[in-house]
């Protein structure tokens, strides 16, 4: 084995080994139909570590990357933020509700993994999401967890994609809000699996 091929496995082993992602999230709540999500609420909790590590897997629970610029907690309750206001628009019930999302895990990968690895990645995002009346309060969900992994791209590929607009924020953002969108019934059911290297 020559010493470029013995890098590559060592940096695959140092990322992680693969394994099964998704998009993913409860049945849709009975009474849906009839709500209108007219807040939103992020909660990143503090005890959630932040890496702005260039390194090929850091050990945190938030890791985002944009561009050669690494962002923390302010990036990911905004990124949340836009994706779930998304989601709520398309909710027309005459019961006005509140969606409260609370942030488990965001991590990208770094540029350092995309550029030296070329190999599949992936943007590991999951929260926990509850319902509540707007007006009493009351719970109307369970505190569910969603998934919404994205594969990530490499290469020409992100280069394209960049190219088209369809950058790794755009993406996950996009994944978020259909997930979101499928749980509350107004949105296509986009629950999916797939296979990849990833943390």
């Amino acid at each position: 084995m020559n010493r470029r091929h013995f890098l590559t496995l060592t940096a695959i082993g140092a990322l992680a080994a693969c394994g099964t992602w998704k998009i993913d999230y409860p049945t849709t709540p009975a009474g849906a139909s009839n709500w209108k999500i007219s807040s939103v609420t992020v909660n990143v909790p503090a005890a959630l570590i932040v890496s702005a590590d260039n390194a090929l897997n850091p050990s945190a629970d938030i890791v985002w990357w944009e561009g050669n610029k690494a962002y923390g907690k302010d990036r990911v309750d905004e990124i949340v933020t836009q994706a779930a206001q998304a989601a709520a628009a398309k909710t027309s019930g005459s019961r006005s509700v509140r969606l409260a999302i609370t942030i488990a895990r965001f991590h990208g990968i770094t540029p350092r993994a995309a550029a030296r690895l070329q190999i599949s990645g992936v943007h590991n995002v999951q929260f926990i999401a509850q319902v509540f009346d707007a007006s009493t309060g009351a719970a109307l969900t369970s505190a569910e967890r969603l998934h919404a992994d994205v594969p990530a791209l490499h290469g020409e590929e992100l280069n394209n994609a960049n190219r088209r607009g369809l950058t790794d924020r755009v993406r996950v953002t996009n994944a978020i809000s259909s997930a979101i969108a499928g749980w509350m019934g107004v949105g296509p059911d986009v629950r999916q699996s797939f296979s990849s290297i990833g943390s």
